[in-house]
Order: C-alpha cells, then sequence, then structure tokens
C-alpha cells in the first residue's frame, strides 16, 4: 500500500469483514450446493484463521473434487501447528479414504517443523 496513512484503517476494515463474513461461511461449508462450501473454504484459508480447522476436515471427504481441493488448499495456507493436529487426529480417527489421502496430503505441505512442534 502506498499511502501508508491509510493501512491502519485498512487493517481495521479488513479485520471487521473478517469477524462478520466468518459465521456466514461457516453455515456455508454444510451447504447443499458444492460451490457455496468450495468458495466459503476458500475464503477461510485466505483468513487463515485456526478457528476454522477443524470444520474444514470433514470437507476433505467431499465428493465434490472442487470441495475437497480448495478446503486443501485451505488448510496449508492455515498451515502451521494448529492445522497439524486436527489432521493428525483426522488420520488416526478417519476410515473414509478420501479423508485420509487429503489429511496426509495436507501434513506434507504444512511440513515438518510443524509436526515436530506437537
Amino acid at each position: 500500500m502506498e499511502d501508508e496513512s491509510l493501512r491502519p484503517a485498512v487493517a481495521e476494515a479488513l479485520a471487521r469483514m473478517k469477524a462478520g463474513a466468518t459465521p456466514v461461511l461457516i453455515r456455508l461449508l454444510k451447504s447443499p450446493d458444492p460451490r457455496h462450501r468450495k468458495y466459503a473454504a476458500y475464503i477461510l484459508g485466505e483468513f487463515r484463521s485456526a478457528a476454522v480447522i477443524k470444520l474444514l476436515i470433514p470437507l476433505l471427504g467431499d465428493l465434490s473434487r472442487d470441495v475437497h481441493t480448495a478446503a486443501f488448499m485451505a488448510l496449508g495456507k492455515i498451515g502451521d501447528e494448529r492445522a497439524a493436529a486436527p489432521l493428525i487426529a483426522a488420520l488416526t480417527n478417519n476410515t473414509d479414504p478420501r479423508v485420509l489421502e487429503k489429511s496426509a496430503e495436507a501434513l506434507a505441505r504444512i511440513g515438518e517443523p510443524a509436526i515436530e512442534a506437537l
């Protein structure tokens, strides 16, 4: 941003947007429309909020390739030790092969330092 004086106002506006949009996006994760689930996961990934990690993991098993890819990408963007623990839990407590595969891929994407932090 070129105008440094606007930086605090922009940061505040983005924080308000995130706070206001997150509850709606969480509801959209359960929408019957895969486009809603996909875009909600994508936006939540952009917010990089650890609060939604456990809500994104079930989407790794979504029948829609776009949805499970968006969830995988979102988890990778959140990508730190906060995401690693729920992903490891998904690997040990799930029988859905899509969830298992994407959980393992997401852990690999997050990387070794996050796993060592556990």
